[in-house]
């Protein structure tokens, strides 16, 4: 929840907030990986987690593109941004859950 709290402070603090959510995510996916999945509510559930880790992490991925390695020198940024790829594959993102969360954003690039 720390990790969280943070992120409201990142225009002032963005190698802090940039490092925050990097740690975040490992954690978030730890949790993930605890939730039961013995119905289908709850492999529901738990799929939802997933996505919202996700969107999350390319909104603020997104909300950031402007800054650089002097803003947040401490390369986790550099991290985020180069491991997404990997988190999408990790989460089994489908092409189609990826186009609605790019939509979702409004960042889906025009058809």
């Amino acid at each position: 929840r720390a990790y969280v709290a943070l992120m409201g402070a990142y225009p002032s603090e963005a190698d802090w907030v940039t490092q925050a959510w990097e740690r975040y995510i490992p954690n978030s996916i730890s949790d993930i990986e605890k939730m039961p999945t013995g119905t289908p509510e709850e492999q529901a559930a738990k799929r939802q987690r997933e996505l919202a880790l996700y969107r999350l992490t390319k909104k603020y991925l997104y909300t950031w593109q402007n800054w650089t390695d002097e803003i947040a020198p401490s390369g986790a940024l550099r991290r985020l941004r180069r491991d997404i790829e990997t988190m999408k594959t990790d989460l089994r993102i489908t092409p189609e859950e990826e186009q609605m969360i790019l939509q979702q954003l409004n960042i889906a690039p025009e058809a």
